[in-house]
């Protein structure tokens, strides 16, 4: 049995469910909070449960300390998967107290609060990117091995017939699991530019679009189509179709570019722990075909300007493959379930 404890968002699960799929091997979740993890988890058919944890709560604290002991006790875990956020702190320390082994997984350029706290507990780090074992005290049991990505997706993607009539340049805009208000705004208000410039837009908009722009509507001009779409389960005919991409600087969103190569322009959420986002895009675009630009200085000629750049670029890099890295993860996961 594996344990894995994450945060709730795409960014923490998918990963893990990549590498649960990869093994093989029965596993229960663990998460701090519904949603969106209820969506995910379901739909990949995993079994779960929900934890709330905040240590500013001491009665509930307490109680949820219980509940994760009780759980720990009863599924007796080989080995602790600890994917991020909050809750792998007391799951961490508790598996630590009962001898399980623990792998802790680092999606960033920068390690989170978490992993810097529990790296004293953990049996192994494995992080995505080179540099992030310079903020950790234990680099000796750190592994740069990548980020999993998931090679299963649980359903069918309805893709609108506008899909079919998007031939030739395709613009990619992509805000993660939970989407990015400040790109859909910018992109919706420069839609027409861009469409002039050549591009189809494919806009994946995430769940939160009518709260922020309730005109969000498909359109088509001059034969370009722009056309918005809350989610997409299998992101590969996406990113198969597109010619360049816009999108934040989310560990999976790099991991899954690192995987296509397709040119992108990053705009880092400002307001991530310890501006990780911001070390992701940097580190990203030393060695890919892709552009940072800061959100406070985002405009569409800066933009279009980074577009016709990456479109002139003949930069090379060497892409990681996905499924080296997931059997890389998962052969290492198998040593502490034999």
């Amino acid at each position: 049995m594996i344990l894995v404890a994450s945060g709730a968002t795409g960014g923490h699960l998918y990963p893990a469910i990549a590498i649960i799929d990869g093994c093989t091997h029965p596993a229960f979740f663990v998460v701090p909070r519904n949603m969106p993890a209820t969506r995910i988890l379901t739909a990949h058919g995993m079994p779960f449960s929900v934890i709330s944890f905040s240590i500013r709560r001491p009665i509930p604290c307490l109680v949820a300390l219980v509940k994760m002991v009780r759980l720990m006790v009863k599924k007796r875990p080989k080995v602790v998967l600890a994917m991020g956020g909050g809750i792998c702190v007391p799951f961490s320390v508790i598996a630590w107290v009962m001898r399980i082994p623990i792998i802790s997984f680092e999606q960033n350029a920068i390690p989170g609060r978490s992993t810097r706290l529990i790296q004293f507990f953990s049996s192994t780090i494995v992080t995505a990117f080179e540099g992030a074992s310079e903020s950790l005290y234990r680099k000796s049991i750190v592994r740069c091995l990548g980020n999993p990505i998931r090679l299963r997706y649980p359903s069918e993607d309805m893709l609108p017939k506008e899909w079919s009539q998007m031939k030739g340049k395709l613009l990619a805009i992509i805000g993660g699991s939970q989407g990015a208000m400040a790109l859909n705004q910018f992109v919706y208000q420069h839609r027409h530019r861009i469409m002039h410039n050549g591009y189809h837009v494919l806009h994946i908009t995430g769940p939160n679009l009518d709260s922020e722009a309730p005109s969000f509507g498909g359109e088509i001009l001059d034969d370009k189509v722009y056309l918005p779409i809350e989610y997409l389960t299998n992101m590969t005919p996406l990113y198969e179709k597109a010619s360049m991409v816009l999108c934040r600087a989310g560990a999976t969103t790099l991991a899954e570019l690192d995987m296509v190569g397709t040119p992108s322009v990053l705009v880092p959420y400002p307001y991530a722990m310890d501006n990780h986002q911001v070390a992701n895009a940097q580190a990203f675009c030393k060695s890919h075909n892709s552009h940072m630009i800061l959100e406070p200085d985002l405009c569409i000629d800066r933009v279009l300007a980074a577009f016709d750049a990456l479109e002139k670029s003949h930069k090379a890099f060497n892409a990681r493959s996905t499924d080296n890295v997931n059997a890389s993860i998962c052969a290492l996961v198998k040593t502490y379930l034999e």
